[in-house]
């Protein structure tokens, strides 16, 4: 989903992809001279990324090189974000480079995956996962509830520290450490571990992206061995590569998202 704004209002473009392959882009010509142009860009393919080079040239070009920001809610690439293997490529910094190179004068981003974004990304801001849980409590009355009767759930070492930062907002005194044990080779997880003790018969785990979802089916499953009764799963950027259904089926009782690309 790409989207330009001049001072908050909609640019309509036109996007065609020709025979070959190539992306092609034409923004409506205006005589407007916005003080500000913000381009929204939910990337969820490689035609998209270069759909949004495209528009920041096309934006340039008819606006004089006007300063461009960059609302980039999900960073594509940005689980590739070392390289464990020899033989990888960095792919996260490969990205970054295609921004970077597109001088936008602000960049900002949703609840990034670690630090390493934010770091290779030029001229970065970023809206932290709690802001966000925050704002989606407000706005959606049944995760609201659910999240007023629920204990909170770190799935892995990483989110720790963002969990601290998500109780304080959000209420809670503590929350359950789980862990997952990954072969890095492969990607594969072999075993999941939850350290804590479930206090309430509702849990919600809280991550930045569920993909194909295997990691939060085997943790539910470690929580409901553990006496939770219903468990729910909240992430900022839900792709669900395979839809919701395979989650509950396995016994996710509620899936909520900030961003849901099923509804894209």
């Amino acid at each position: 989903m790409l989207e330009v704004l001049l001072d908050g209002h909609p640019l309509p473009l036109h996007s065609k992809q020709f025979a070959g392959g190539e992306e092609h882009i034409m923004l409506t010509p205006t005589n407007a001279a916005p003080s500000r142009i913000e381009i929204n860009a939910l990337i969820q393919s490689s035609s998209e990324l270069m759909q949004l080079l495209l528009i920041n040239d096309a934006l340039k070009r008819q606006f004089l090189n006007h300063p461009i920001a960059l609302h980039l809610p999900y960073i594509p690439y940005a689980r590739q974000d070392r390289v464990c293997n020899a033989g990888e490529s960095f792919s996260l910094q490969v990205f970054a480079q295609l921004i970077n190179q597109c001088g936008f004068s602000t960049v900002t981003v949703d609840d990034p995956h670690s630090d390493v974004a934010p770091a290779l990304l030029e001229r970065c801001v970023t809206r932290p996962q709690q802001e966000l849980l925050v704002l989606h409590s407000h706005n959606n009355d049944e995760f609201q509830a659910f999240v007023q009767q629920a204990q909170l759930v770190s799935p892995d070492a990483g989110s720790n520290k963002k969990m601290l930062a998500v109780c304080q907002a959000l209420g809670k005194d503590s929350f359950i450490r789980a862990d997952k044990i990954r072969d890095v080779a492969t990607g594969r997880i072999s075993e999941t571990i939850v350290y804590s003790d479930v206090l309430s018969g509702k849990v919600l785990i809280v991550d930045d992206i569920c993909d194909g979802g295997r990691t939060f089916i085997a943790l539910a499953q470690a929580l409901k061995a553990k006496g939770a009764a219903s468990v729910g799963l909240y992430v900022t950027h839900g792709i669900f590569s395979y839809g919701k259904e395979p989650l509950i089926q396995a016994g996710i009782d509620a899936v909520f998202s900030f961003y849901d690309w099923t509804k894209q």
